[in-house]
């Protein structure tokens, strides 16, 4: 797959040849290889979206991880494909900490 220098369209491949069907710029074929690569950085932090956490149904027996009390917000999105389990997030009522329990 090459891309054409002066105008950006997809080249075709003709012969020994690319050349562009927008400009009609023309470049010999090289033996030159391209790799596209990405970079994908996973964070570990849980972005949360503003609630008014009063409205939530909450969990009475679920435990923080971190200050071990019982009572917890709780609400699902939907955060992967469409054909695996929703997210269940969680609020502590006493502390605040928020964390996520994939079902």
């Amino acid at each position: 797959m090459k891309f054409c220098p002066k105008c950006g369209t997809l080249m075709k491949q003709e012969d020994k040849y690319f050349i562009c069907p927008k400009c009609k710029h023309k470049e010999k074929k090289g033996g030159e290889k391209t790799v596209f690569t990405e970079k994908i950085n996973k964070s570990s932090e849980i972005t949360v979206l503003e609630h008014d956490y009063k409205l939530l149904p909450i969990d009475n027996e679920i435990v923080c991880p971190e200050c071990n009390k019982s009572g917890a917000y709780f609400w699902s999105i939907q955060t992967r494909a469409g054909d695996e389990g929703e997210t269940k997030f969680y609020k502590c009522i006493n502390c605040g900490y928020t964390w996520r329990v994939y079902d």
